[in-house]
């Protein structure tokens, strides 16, 4: 009787043993979304390793040494993919092209605003402080005491709780200017009034990607070589492209009310078929663009529409 009771001791103990693999195990990595300018990206980690995942392609990156904060590059000599984050920051490059600075979805990076109608108020994060100011009243500074982040949602509170700043990251139109942004605010103050607004920068929903023009209205452009990029830096901001014939520049503006192109200029070259009344459709709808109306399809992917006075050019990634 001896034998069958160490089997029945082993067997037992093996399912034990099951149990509490299954009950310890990992739980699944979790993937989070950085929106670098218009692009974003999914990292996802893969033991000391990461997965990285933008414009329809993944990528495996491995780990080297950073001074600061965590810093990822690929093996592949073509296609050179670097992925260094720094808190909820992040910078994500190219082939040595540099994509606008990267934000982890839902987080404030400084210097940050917000605002909303009826009533009217704005608020900025700076320097550690929320400076608060509504129509009629003084501006008021208030140090922040904690801020959260979960889900691409954040919660940013001043000491004694005066104000909670809450933001998810759903596109949000403003109510009066029709002017859209990255993130959608709500403003409690102490006395429990809460305020509704936007917040971020436009021109994130803009920068860091090469649009595809697929059609003004009802013309289809998807067999010609249309693109438009909007870029930025010190000096000025631009758009720069492909007008399905020639290469084509000019300047822009975003301000809180409109997206304006200024004059375009470009080279000169003669082209054969359709493709010189496409490039003059574009290039003249685009010189009187007026305002903008983004929007994420089922993959979470910007897209974008210019409304213009000759009619909607359709964009997208």
């Amino acid at each position: 009787m001896y034998l069958p009771k160490r089997i029945l001791g082993v067997s037992l103990s093996a399912a034990a043993i099951g149990v509490l693999a299954a009950c310890s195990s990992p739980e699944p990595a979790q993937t989070v979304t950085y929106h670098c300018g218009a692009q974003a990206i999914q990292v996802t980690p893969d033991g000391d390793n990461m997965r990285l995942s933008y414009a329809g392609t993944t990528h495996q990156l491995r780990p080297i040494q950073a001074a600061s904060g965590a810093r990822y590059v690929n093996d592949d000599e073509e296609l050179q993919i670097s992925f260094w984050s720094r808190g909820y920051e992040a910078q994500f490059e190219v082939n040595g092209q540099s994509f606008p600075a990267c934000r982890q979805a839902g987080a404030v990076i400084e210097p940050f605003s917000a605002q909303g109608n009826e009533p009217f108020w704005s608020l900025r994060i700076e320097d550690g402080s929320m400076i608060y100011h509504r129509m009629g009243e003084d501006e008021r500074s208030f140090s922040i005491e904690e801020q959260t982040l979960e889900s691409s949602k954040s919660r940013v509170k001043s000491e004694n709780g005066d104000l909670v700043l809450e933001l998810d990251e759903q596109l949000c139109q403003d109510s009066m200017s029709g002017m859209f942004y990255p993130q959608q605010a709500q403003l409690t103050l102490q006395d429990g009034e809460t305020l509704q607004g936007c917040a971020g920068d436009t021109l994130s929903l803009l920068q860091g990607v090469e649009w595809q023009v697929t059609g003004l209205d009802d013309s289809d452009y998807t067999d010609y070589d249309v693109t438009l990029r909007f870029t930025h830096d010190e000096e000025r901001m631009q758009v720069v492209g492909r007008a399905a014939c020639n290469r084509y520049f000019g300047g822009y503006d975003v301000t809180g009310e409109r997206l304006e192109v200024g004059q375009l200029a470009g080279t000169k070259m003669a082209c054969e078929g359709d493709a010189m009344r496409v490039e003059y459709e574009f290039l003249n709808a685009l010189s009187k663009v007026h305002g903008l109306q983004p929007e994420r399809n089922e993959d979470g992917v910007l897209q974008l529409e210019l409304h213009t006075s000759e009619g909607v050019l359709r964009l997208q990634q």
